[in-house]
């Protein structure tokens, strides 16, 4: 060994060190900037397909609540006189509306009958064709329902909270009702309330079909927070975006919920509810109903790309590196022996 030798071990040595911190620096650096830059590209995306697929479904939305106003204007010009054309209306409502699952037309008490407290003709879409009955009945005192009853003291149309129609379609379903009246005496006189009903089970089959990362998914709460549709059905209907929070202790998905009910858009991190990884929240409102469509998808899946480059340019990385020692290695070799 010569006198020079461990001077070119401590040099090597130096150098080798110092290439790591670089390599380390930038491989942070890196890291970062590539993880900011994927995270932003996400939300973007993410962003955009949430008002996308709000607007598909408030498109449908509004076709079925076109279809009530348009009965009326129909009433308005050529009012019912038999029981047999208020059938035949309400038939033509489910019909003419491939949207509509169910619609009524439901009278007040005495008001097209003379003789009859319930007169509420309902037409249902079942197994690809269309029945009709009288809904009307003491075990179903359709004044009291709220599909009936709110739109009547408040004069206006609305949207039911989602519910599940016992006695009517039986199934789970929400409600749109639009009061109408007749000309008495040149007056106009409230009648009762024309309906169209959605499917909620349309709703989770169209959000199951969007394809999301590799768990993501897409979900919808009601004005109040309940759970209108979600891949995971004993959700629906049984579990509120509260109560979820509740039992997670998830004071962020709480505050989340609250913006959603209030019709603000939003973009947070929050917790899957099932797994309690990180995730990503983006929320759009439904103005048609004042609902909340959400997209959630877990972080990890956002950045795969970025874990999936890391051992790549750490291999680079150590190639790098070992060919730069290597060469000042042999370099020095060579100095040594002249």
């Amino acid at each position: 060994m010569t006198k020079n030798q461990p001077a070119n071990c401590i040099i090597v040595s130096k150098t080798f060190a110092a290439i790591l911190v670089v390599f380390a620096i930038g491989f942070g650096y890196h890291e970062f900037f590539l993880k900011s830059r994927i995270l932003a590209a996400a939300k973007n995306d993410m962003s955009q397909l949430a008002v996308s697929t709000a607007l598909q479904i408030e498109s449908v939305l509004r076709d079925v609540e076109s279809t009530p106003h348009q009965m009326i204007h129909t009433f308005q010009k050529n009012y019912p006189t038999s029981e047999k054309e208020v059938y035949q209306a309400v038939v033509s409502m489910v019909d003419n509306n491939p949207a509509i699952f169910g619609a009524a037309i439901a009278f007040e008490p005495y008001d097209f009958l003379p003789d009859t407290l319930y007169f509420s003709p309902y037409a249902l879409r079942k197994d690809e064709k269309i029945s009709s009955f009288n809904i009307g009945c003491d075990d179903y005192n359709y004044f009291s329902w709220d599909w009936y009853q709110t739109p009547k003291e408040i004069n206006s149309p609305v949207w039911s909270e989602p519910y599940f129609d016992e006695g009517g379609g039986n199934i789970m379903m929400a409600t749109y009702s639009v009061p109408f009246s007749k000309m008495i005496d040149n007056t106009y006189k409230f009648s009762g309330i024309i309906t169209s009903d959605i499917s909620l089970s349309w709703l989770e089959d169209k959000l199951k079909s969007i394809k999301i990362y590799d768990t993501g998914y897409v979900f919808l709460i009601s004005h109040h927070g309940r759970i209108v549709a979600h891949p995971d059905h004993n959700l629906v209907m049984r579990e509120s975006i509260f109560s979820l929070a509740e039992i997670n202790n998830d004071q962020i998905l709480r505050e989340t919920g609250r913006k959603m009910v209030n019709g603000q858009k939003v973009t947070t991190m929050v917790h899957d509810f099932f797994t309690q990884k990180p995730a990503w929240l983006f929320a759009v409102p439904l103005s048609a109903n004042n609902w909340s469509l959400a997209i959630l998808v877990p972080e990890e899946e956002i950045l795969k790309p970025a874990a999936s480059t890391a051992p790549k340019i750490i291999i680079t990385c150590a190639i790098i590196s070992l060919l730069i020692v290597v060469t000042i290695a042999m370099h020095h070799r060579k100095k040594s022996c002249v």
